[in-house]
C-alpha cells in the first residue's frame, strides 16, 4: 500500500501530542510517566520549549526539545500537555506560549497542564469561568484568572485537563489518552 506526505502527517497528527518542558526545574515524574504512557499508547510525543539547549529537569535528568516554541503549530498535534515543576513559574506570562495555547483552544484541541502550569492557561484566559484543578501552592495566582478552583485532583472541562501533581500523573494520563482516541 502507498501512501502520500497528507495521509503520513494525517496519521501523525490524528495522535500526537506536543509536550511543554520548562528549559529547567521540570518535574522528571510527571514527565517520565506521561511521554512514556503516551508512547506505549502509539501516540507519537514532540518536545518543545523555549530553550536552544537540554530542559534540565530537577534531578538534573536532561531532555532535547525537538520544536522551538516559537514553531509550534496547532494544526499538526492531536493535544498539547504543560508539565509542571518549579521551573514553570517563569511561563505564567510567556508570550508564545499563551499565544500557542489560545491556538489550540481555538482549534478546541485537547489542552493539559499538571503542577503549576495551569496557571499559565488561566494567564491565556484559557480557564476563565472553567473548572480546574492546580497545585497547592499556586491555587491563589491561578484564582486571579476567575478560574473555578475543584477539591478533585485531577479536573476535565470540555478540552481541558488540570492535575494538582505528580502523584495524579498516571490518573491524568488515562483521561488524557482517552481524549486523544476519541
Amino acid at each position: 500500500m502507498i501512501f502520500s506526505t497528507t495521509d503520513i502527517r494525517k496519521k501523525i497528527s490524528d495522535r500526537s501530542c506536543l509536550i511543554f518542558l520548562p528549559a529547567e526545574a521540570f518535574d522528571p515524574l510527571e514527565y517520565s510517566i506521561i511521554s512514556e504512557g503516551l508512547k506505549r499508547e502509539g501516540i507519537a510525543i514532540f518536545i518543545t520549549s523555549d530553550t536552544g539547549g537540554l530542559c534540565i529537569a530537577e534531578n538534573g535528568s536532561r531532555v532535547k526539545p525537538e520544536i522551538p516554541l516559537q514553531n509550534i503549530k496547532a494544526a499538526n498535534f492531536t493535544s498539547m500537555v504543560l508539565i509542571g515543576g518549579p521551573g514553570v513559574s517563569k511561563y505564567f506570562s510567556n508570550l508564545l506560549l499563551i499565544r500557542a495555547l489560545k491556538d489550540f483552544n481555538t482549534q478546541k484541541k485537547t489542552i493539559a497542564a499538571i503542577c503549576a502550569a495551569p496557571v499559565i492557561l488561566g494567564s491565556a484566559g484559557i480557564l476563565t469561568g472553567r473548572s480546574a484543578a492546580c497545585h497547592p501552592k499556586y491555587r491563589v495566582e491561578l484564582q486571579k484568572y476567575n478560574v473555578v478552583l475543584r477539591e478533585e485532583e485531577v479536573v476535565l472541562d470540555q478540552n481541558i485537563l488540570t492535575a494538582s501533581a505528580a502523584h495524579n500523573a498516571r490518573e491524568f494520563l488515562r483521561i488524557l489518552i482517552s481524549l486523544i482516541n476519541r
